[in-house]
């Protein structure tokens, strides 16, 4: 090659290299060091390496259009191409921080299945949730309840998505939803016609996620629906719902949407009870659908970031099943061996009984106080017994020497003997089952009249709500109480369970049973003495009891009563004593003889107890008045339970007075003492006129503060819940624009004002780029939100704050301020660009308080 023609080249990649635009070199086509060619090589009669026809000397056919163009002033086509449109600049926007989370990306037929696939593993989740509840409540509304509450908060998570609520506007949405749907869905018997709350609704759902939680520990399971302890599990399940939405809607973490479930899962497990319903397989099911649901979030992430959608093969599922069903039986297999023989711990083993019996004196004291001072009243009316059926006040099972008392532990069940029940209570034996209803007249203390082993009770009367509230029983003793304490008017019904009387050849032929007991002190060593001699030659426990009843039935009834043998109160180690001192003269009442027997057998090694009732009336229903009250000892008998005795003379049966047959002795003659002075008589009226004591001062009436305390509980909980987070934001937000405008620095105010408007645009969900400068979120400003440009250049007020935060020159106060106003007119024109609703709940956002990730 000619050195004119390398000359050639190498001047034209120098113009090219200085006359084309910035990447036009990378799209021009590449040049043959000998020139232009044609199609079929170089042109006939042209050397090679020459330049076209009309071509400058030295230049190509492409380098000469491009100076014709600059001479005359045209744009470069390739100049213009490479000139970046707003569709152009949204893209590279977009491309540079993609935050959309995964569901977000997602359109049409593939969100729809995404949300089903949601909602159907949260359903399952909640019906194990309801498994794990079901023998704390026992009631088949729970279902209603769970999964009407989960479907609420999987609805206020779509609509936080679909509306991008923040935190605030979410938290009033679920209090709101709770306050109109929380009756319905857990306190249904207290609505009117239905639907409408009344104030013990709205009261209950206040009070509920605060204290429903003791409540639930501290009654006797199933609790059924009593007063607002369903909102336990209705809290859980709105939560589920609601956390598992959030997370698989606005967070890039979707897979783990299991998590809410699986801790209200654990949540129902450590707060239930010691019993629970199919563990095993609900523990499988459970695993199961958390498996299944996040390999299949997993697959939707991986097609949606590679961009290419693959079938599932059916070996893929078939694996899949194996393995699931391997381990289903591995679980099953392992898991009979793995349990504990000891009771499963949760946590109402923790919780104390909040009872203190010691404040409320034995029911047996007031035994002879029912004979002298209600003999013919009314004490209460009962109805629904059948014959022959005794009505129990209470069952005192330990003794100090002096009294026999109630305690806290005589139970068959761990934990605390006396407990507050829910809608029904599992009996402990067979027996006819009938339904009494008892109104109370004269019957006052804190002792509930019952029948049986009681099931369930319903309160009726101005006081049910508080008599249901205040309501304890033990199962173990068939003793009730309210600590409100009975009043005429109270009015309640029970289901009971009557247990059959085993025949004289039965307890004869049983042995004692196993009951533990608190140890008994103070019995007088003549009783036991007495019950060894009375017992002698029994072969069993049984025949034993028997022999005591036949010994202590030969003795004579007296209650102390006129025209009655005198016969103390009381059943003290000392009262007992007197008793038998004098075997063949034993008089006393049902208070004496219970006591006696039952601490007899308790020195014999037989379980025993006393027992305050009543006899109730021929045909099981009736007045039982004073003269009713009746006391019995009951043995506990191995196969047979608490065996009832009577070990009481009949009332018929008194001791009559012996008369001596000796004559009478003489007495010497004694002189009658003097009478006694009269009495003076009456002073006259004018001595005893009346004081003058005044007027009676007028007392004030009192404050009831309870009433007060429920009255600012109910408006004022709800409205510090409602507004409370509405003022909190609102704070916060208006504390960090007082922080930037009145910075100490006058060019950080400029540039707290800039801060300002792009939180603005972030809490409205448009974030700029961390990284970009202020101009270039200006461009992304003016592409999000068109009508600022109407207001205020955002561009121009970008490279402003540049300026005067930048600049070596000092910026003053006013400048500062002027920025400041016509950055509220940038604001305005960002309120046009929205709409109302979507600018008010801006204002509630808190994503500009986040950090950019």
């Amino acid at each position: 090659m000619s050195e004119e023609p390398q000359e050639t080249v190498r001047r034209s990649r120098r113009m090219r290299r200085q006359d084309a635009p910035a990447g036009a070199a990378q799209n021009a086509q590449p040049q043959n060091a000998q020139g232009p060619q044609t199609r079929g090589g170089p042109r006939r009669g042209m050397p090679a390496g020459a330049p076209a026809q009309g071509h400058a000397p030295g230049l190509t056919g492409s380098e000469a259009a491009t100076t014709r163009r600059a001479r005359l002033g045209a744009p470069d086509p390739a100049a213009v191409a490479m000139t970046p449109t707003p569709r152009k600049r949204r893209l590279r926007l977009e491309r540079q921080v993609d935050n959309r989370t995964p569901f977000t990306r997602l359109r049409g037929r593939s969100a729809a299945l995404w949300l089903a696939l949601d909602a159907s593993a949260v359903l399952v989740l909640l019906a194990l949730l309801v498994i794990g509840f079901e023998p704390t409540y026992g009631t088949a509304w729970l279902w209603v309840t769970v999964l009407g509450g989960g479907v609420l908060g999987m609805l206020l998570g779509w609509l936080s998505w679909k509306f991008r609520l923040g935190p605030g506007a979410v938290s009033l949405g679920a209090v709101a939803g709770w306050f109109l749907f929380g009756g319905i869905l857990a306190m249904p018997s207290t609505l009117q016609f239905g639907v409408v709350p009344t104030l013990r609704t709205l009261r209950g759902l206040v009070t509920g996620p605060v204290t429903a939680w003791k409540g639930m520990l501290t009654l006797e399971p199933p609790i059924g629906e009593t007063w607002n302890l369903l909102t336990v599990p209705l809290l859980l399940a709105v939560l589920v719902g609601l956390g598992a939405m959030l997370i698989s809607l606005r967070s890039h973490r979707p897979a783990l949407a299991w998590l809410p479930g699986a801790a209200a899962f654990g949540a129902a497990w450590a707060l239930g009870t010691q019993v629970t319903r199919w563990p095993v397989w609900v523990a499988i099911a459970t695993v199961a659908v958390i498996l299944l649901w996040t390999s299949q979030r997993r697959r939707v992430l991986r097609e949606t970031l590679v961009r290419q959608r693959r079938r599932m093969h059916p070996i893929t599922l078939l694996i899949g099943a194996v393995v699931l069903g391997l381990v289903a039986a591995g679980t099953w297999l392992v898991a009979p061996r793995l349990q504990s023989e000891q009771a499963r711990f949760t946590a109402r083993s923790l919780v104390a009984s909040p009872l203190d019996l010691q404040r409320y004196p034995s029911p047996l004291q007031t035994f002879r106080g029912s004979h002298s001072l209600h003999d013919a009243d009314v004490m209460f009316t009962v109805s629904g017994l059948p014959e022959g059926a005794v009505v129990r006040l209470a069952t005192m099972d330990t003794y100090n020497g002096l009294t026999y008392n109630v305690t806290n532990s005589n139970s068959p069940v761990p934990g605390p003997a006396f407990t507050r029940i829910g809608a029904r209570v599992a009996p402990l034996y067979e027996g006819s089952e009938a339904e009494v209803v008892v109104t109370i007249n004269q019957q006052t203390g804190v002792w509930l009249p019952t029948v049986g082993q009681t099931t369930s009770v319903v309160f009726g009367g101005p006081r049910a709500v508080l008599l249901a509230d205040t309501f304890y029983y033990n199962r173990g003793s068939g003793t009730a109480l309210t600590t409100s304490g009975l009043q005429p008017g109270d009015q309640y019904s029970m289901k009971v369970v009557i247990p059959q009387q085993p025949s004289e050849e039965q307890i004869r032929a049983a042995n004692a049973g196993n009951y533990e007991l608190s140890e008994a002190e103070g019995i007088p060593d003549l009783l036991r003495e007495q019950a060894l001699g009375w017992t002698e030659g029994a072969t069993t426990k049984g025949e034993a009891a028997l022999q005591l009843v036949t010994m202590l039935r030969t003795g004579y009834y007296s209650n102390g009563q006129d025209e009655q043998t005198p016969s103390l109160s009381g059943h003290s180690s000392d009262r007992l004593r007197t008793l038998l001192v004098n075997p063949l003269e034993m008089v006393g009442d049902e208070e004496q003889y219970a006591v006696t027997m039952a601490l007899m057998a308790r020195s014999l090694s037989i379980p025993a107890r006393v027992v305050h009732g009543y006899q109730v009336p021929e045909g099981g229903s009736g007045e039982v008045r004073g003269r009713d009250v009746r006391a019995w000892p009951e043995l506990f008998l191995s196969g047979l339970g608490w065996v009832r005795f009577d070990p009481t003379p009949d009332h018929d049966r008194v001791l009559t007075t012996k008369e001596d047959p000796s004559p009478p002795r003489p007495r010497p003659h004694v002189d009658n003492p003097p009478p006694p002075p009269k009495r003076p008589e009456k002073l006259p009226n004018d001595n005893n006129l009346p004081a003058n004591t005044g007027e009676r001062p007028i007392t004030p009436p009192s404050i009831d503060w309870r009433r007060v305390g429920t009255w600012a509980a109910i408006t004022l909980v709800p409205l510090l819940t409602l507004v409370g987070p509405v003022v909190l934001i609102l704070g916060l937000k208006a504390r960090r624009r007082s922080h930037r405008k009145n910075a100490p620095e006058v060019a950080n105010r400029v540039a707290g004002a800039w801060s300002e408007l792009v939180d603005k645009a972030r809490d409205l969900g448009q974030s700029p780029t961390p990284t970009a400068t202020r101009s270039e979120q200006a461009e992304s400003m003016v592409l999000s939100f068109p009508a600022m440009i109407t207001q205020a250049d955002p561009i121009n007020l970008a490279k402003r704050a540049d300026t005067m935060v930048f600049s070596p020159e000092q910026v003053v106060d006013e400048q500062a301020a002027a920025y400041w106003t016509t950055m509220k007119e940038a604001e305005k024109g960002v309120r046009k660009s929205v709409g109302w609703r979507r600018w008010a709940t801006s204002r509630l956002s808190v994503r500009s308080f986040r950090r950019y990730r």
